[in-house]
Parts: structure tokens; C-alpha cells; sequence
């Protein structure tokens, strides 16, 4: 099963291999790491790695606020952050595999995060009312 792999530095979209049959990253980190790596249509490239690698994680655990259940894998916030996790992942390479820029996928990013912390939100909420 060929899983895609990050772009050498400079690679555009074009450049990525596109997978119809599995194009899934592996893992978020692959998916941050072909990010690091694009240079969209526009010609804008990453300025530190190290930055974008924290953005990406900042953006998806920020909107969820606390995060101290998430060292019981079994936590619902868990369970949500995985979501976010390869929702996010998603999020990345189809917005290198569609050669968008690199502003785009990153609100997209931000934009998907969100909509899942909410929803995590409103099912604590909903636990608490049922209780």
C-alpha cells in the first residue's frame, strides 16, 4: 500500500505522487512534513519548519481548550483529537494534491480543527445535560 510521501524542498503539487487508491498520509507528521516541504502555485515556500510543524499542531489543539484527559486514550476528547488528527492530515494533502496555496490550506486547517473541537463541545455539553 503506497501512502504519499513528502516532496523534496521546491516540489510543486504536480510534483507530489498522487495515490487513487490510498491517498491517505500515513500519519499527520507525514502529512506536516509534505507541507513543510510545498511550494504552492504562487511561489511561496515555508520560511522555519520548525514554525509551520508548530502552527499545524497549535491549530488543532488550541480550539479545544484543556487538554488534560489526553492521556487516557480512551477520553472522549481523545477520541476527538484523534479526529482532528487525520481530518487535518486530509486536509493537507488534498490541498497539495489540488495545488492550493498555502494561506488556503492553512485556513482550511484552522477552519477544520474548529468545526471538531465545537462538535466535542457539544457533545461534553450534551453529556453533562444528560447526566
Amino acid at each position: 500500500m503506497t501512502t504519499l510521501t513528502a516532496p523534496v524542498k521546491g516540489a510543486k503539487s504536480k510534483d507530489i505522487p498522487k495515490n487513487t487508491n490510498n491517498p491517505y498520509p500515513a500519519s499527520l507528521s507525514e502529512a506536516i512534513e509534505a507541507f513543510v516541504d510545498y511550494e504552492d502555485r504562487g511561489g511561496e515556500i515555508s520560511g522555519v519548519p520548525e514554525l509551520v510543524r508548530q502552527s499545524v499542531v497549535q491549530s488543532i489543539e488550541s480550539p479545544f481548550g484543556s487538554l488534560n484527559d489526553l492521556n487516557d486514550p480512551n477520553s472522549t476528547l481523545s477520541l476527538f483529537k484523534a479526529v482532528a488528527d487525520r481530518a487535518v492530515g486530509l486536509v493537507i494533502v488534498s490541498g497539495i494534491q489540488n495545488n492550493h496555496t498555502r494561506n488556503a490550506i492553512r485556513t482550511n486547517i484552522k477552519d477544520t480543527a474548529g468545526r471538531i473541537a465545537g462538535n466535542y463541545k457539544k457533545s461534553m455539553k450534551l453529556q453533562w445535560e444528560l447526566a
